[in-house]
């Protein structure tokens, strides 16, 4: 267990506001800090906006021997990413184990802020990992696509939804929008009004398709970019394995 008080001053970011809705955390977003100093009490230092300027000035007043607490949020790996150069741990707690914020009476950004700088103070801070840039990177296009086929599933739907309650008999065709699905579907009659909707969730069908069809090329040019390395050519195992191949290919 390690000495108490530290040697190194902790310092906390509470970050707060999600719960409060979208527009209410983009007006009143804010970070509450504390530190912890040599006697072991827990110092309020005021809060901290949740903006870039604002965050590069608090950097300013850090020292290469301190250590920060996040709370795990949205928005972590950003504020993860500016104050990371200037501390000695920047530590990102995980929420759903911090039993002593969870489980207290009096929950406030001022009181979460002492418990977290606490915890971290005594080494008993639960954290999370933080992943790097290229892996933040990967996390956001796989969310951008997931989006992407959850959009067109949806207009997938209503057009399905269109021909149901026209009475109009299942598409006989695999593939209802495939090339013979949308000449079957052409020769269906249906209202004006209805037309015209299949002929835009078509037009928005085909643009979601065109970009998860993007989104699975430049995944697999990040592949096989990762794939071709000095490394798997260096690697004896495989040039034996290419000698055997094409010794079986001269039998």
């Amino acid at each position: 267990m390690p000495a108490w008080p530290p040697n190194s001053s902790t310092r906390v970011l509470e970050v707060t506001g999600w719960a409060a809705g979208v527009l209410d955390w983009m007006c009143t977003a804010s970070s509450r800090r504390s530190r912890c100093g040599r006697t072991g009490k827990v110092r309020q230092a005021g809060q901290i906006g949740l903006t870039a300027p604002a965050l590069r000035a608090f950097c300013d007043s850090l020292t290469a021997e301190d250590e920060v607490a996040i709370e795990a949020t949205c928005n972590t790996h950003a504020i993860v990413r500016l104050i990371t150069p200037h501390v000695a741990r920047v530590v990102v707690s995980n929420p759903q184990k911090t039993r002593a914020i969870a489980e207290a009476k009096v929950k406030t950004d001022k009181v979460d802020a002492a418990i977290l700088a606490e915890l971290l103070a005594a080494d008993f801070l639960p954290s999370v990992w933080v992943a790097d840039e290229a892996t933040h990177a990967l996390r956001r296009q796989v969310a951008r696509r997931a989006n992407i086929v959850r959009q067109r599933t949806r207009l997938k739907n209503q057009v399905q939804a269109i021909l149901h309650r026209n009475l109009i008999p299942r598409c006989p065709e695999a593939d209802l929008f495939g090339v013979k699905g949308r000449c079957w579907l052409s020769d269906q009659h249906l209202p004006a009004d209805e037309e015209l909707a299949v002929e835009a969730l078509l037009r928005q069908i085909d643009f979601h398709a065109q970009g998860a069809a993007d989104h699975r090329r430049r995944a697999r040019t990040r592949r096989s970019g990762a794939r071709r390395g000095p490394a798997a050519d260096d690697d004896p195992r495989r040039r034996c394995d290419r000698r055997v191949v094409a010794g079986r290919r001269c039998w």
